[in-house]
């Protein structure tokens, strides 16, 4: 989205000295910049903070386990049995805990992804002179949830196969701890309304939960993923320039037939 404006903006300035490559404003987009940087930093750092004390939680968790085994002086199969169904038991608790934060982790980034769709569109002079500005901006906001919602459904599956399946594999204490961090950035980030990635957050916080757990990571798959972060933006900037001089000829062109 930032690459699209900025894109359209500089080319625009071709037509009208309203816009232009000094029309942007350089130290706003710093800012978003160094907002793009420092998520997943911080979700990194956030995700292996929540496993360190997840883990320790299960170690003191298992000890007592174990001394309560020893009390009841059980045979060494029937303690593998009983260590089994606690960890059963509690990684029951953990996708309890899961879904929990699941919802509020899409939430938040429902919250920013919607918002930086609609934003542009809430900016025209059109819907500011209206008498009631109020009402675009939740049908706004209905269409971009609406619009979510569907892609979500509708090809969203691939995405969740490339981050389920071929990053790293979590077990659900993991996955806990990468979704906690990820919520408490992402709701942080949108309730400051600042224009994070939830991608570039989760990504961050999977790496960090597999690091500290010692999991095999795909780094192939990982450096694709960090290209693609970098490329998006040029690229995007490009698309929105070319788009706009082509929807300028067809202005211009109706005028002329009109």
């Amino acid at each position: 989205m930032i690459g699209a404006i900025i894109g359209v903006c500089v080319v625009a300035g071709l037509k009208s000295p309203e816009w232009g490559v000094f029309s942007v404003d350089y130290w706003q987009l710093t800012e978003i910049a160094a907002g793009w940087i420092l998520s997943p930093i911080i979700g990194f750092f956030a995700a292996s903070t929540v496993q360190f004390w997840l883990q320790r939680f299960e170690e003191t968790y298992f000890t007592k386990k174990l001394e309560d085994i020893e009390e009841k002086d059980i045979d060494e199969e029937q303690a593998v049995g009983f260590q089994m169904t606690e960890r059963e038991r509690l990684d029951r608790v953990y996708t309890y805990l899961l879904s929990f934060f699941l919802i509020l982790s899409s939430a938040s980034r429902a919250g920013n992804d919607v918002a930086n769709s609609i934003a542009p569109v809430l900016s025209l002079q059109i819907l500011n002179d209206s008498t009631s500005p109020g009402t675009f901006t939740e049908y706004l906001m209905i269409i971009g949830g609406v619009g979510m919602a569907l892609g979500l459904i509708l090809v969203g599956w691939k995405v969740i196969k490339v981050v389920a399946k071929e990053i790293v594999s979590m077990n659900a204490g993991s996955a806990l701890s990468a979704m906690v961090a990820v919520t408490l950035v992402m709701t942080i980030g949108t309730l400051a309304g600042f224009p994070l990635s939830g991608t570039h957050v989760l990504i961050a916080a999977m790496i960090a939960v597999g690091w500290a757990e010692r999991l095999p990571i795909q780094r192939k798959m990982v450096n694709t993923i960090v290209i693609s972060w970098v490329v998006t933006v040029p690229v995007t900037a490009v698309l929105g320039a070319i788009i706009w001089f082509a929807v300028d000829w067809i202005y211009v062109a109706l005028s002329f037939g009109m």
